[in-house]
């Protein structure tokens, strides 16, 4: 499964891909999944309280992410 982000501005903010990476992939003709590190993500997936903990946390050492590319995407990324 893989999180659905809005542009590669998002990843360029929130990933290490570098400019030159990201500037490959969206030059990239067909659409993909990009495997990588995400602060943000982990910093979520170590939070733990008495109600939440995830438990697979551990094998989670790289998120998937999917840069939308159509109408009914950028829909699901509007919607609270």
């Amino acid at each position: 499964m893989a999180i659905l982000v809005p542009d590669f501005e998002w990843l360029f903010e929130n990933t290490p891909l570098t400019e030159e990476q990201l500037n490959f992939l969206s030059e990239y003709k067909r659409p993909f999944t990009i495997l990588t590190d995400c602060q943000r993500i982990s910093m979520l997936l170590e939070y733990s309280d008495d109600e939440m903990d995830y438990e697979n946390k551990d094998q989670y050492k790289q998120i998937a992410f999917r840069v939308a590319h159509t109408d009914s995407q950028d829909e699901i990324l509007e919607q609270e």
